[in-house]
This record gives structure tokens, C-alpha cells and sequence, in this order.
């Protein structure tokens, strides 16, 4: 059975996570009196997310020529 998605109570046209006026990531969107605390747009969260694969990369980069230097010794 499919859960049903909570509808998207804030005026967020452009939220990455907005469809159909719903919200396709929380499972409540209850925040009381405040705004969404998850709101981004769809430009926020590809940036982020590419900045994010990018330090992936760097650590995986130095974490493979650590273990290489300890190999050699």
C-alpha cells in the first residue's frame, strides 16, 4: 500500500522537493508558525549536491594515497 505524500503548507513554487503540492521528502509538514526548515530551490540543491560529490572525491582521493604511503613503509 502507498503511503499518501503531506501537503506542502508554504507558498514554495520552486522547492526541489515540491510535486504535485506536495512535499515527495518529509512525512509531516507541520512546522507550527515557522517557515520550512528544508525549503531549497532546485538550483540550492544541485549545487550542493555537487559540492557535496566533490568533497566525496577529494577525501576518497586522500584516503587511497594514505593507504598507499603506509603500504610503502
Amino acid at each position: 500500500m502507498r503511503e499518501t505524500l503531506p501537503s506542502c503548507l508554504g507558498d514554495y513554487p520552486d522547492c526541489f522537493a515540491r510535486w504535485r503540492d506536495s512535499c515527495k521528502l518529509l512525512r509531516s509538514t507541520n512546522f507550527g508558525e515557522r517557515d520550512c526548515p528544508f525549503y531549497k530551490t532546485t538550483e540550492q540543491f544541485t549545487a550542493e549536491e555537487r559540492e557535496a560529490k566533490i568533497r566525496r572525491r577529494k577525501r576518497k582521493a586522500r584516503s587511497s594515497c594514505n593507504y598507499s604511503r603506509a603500504r610503502k613503509d
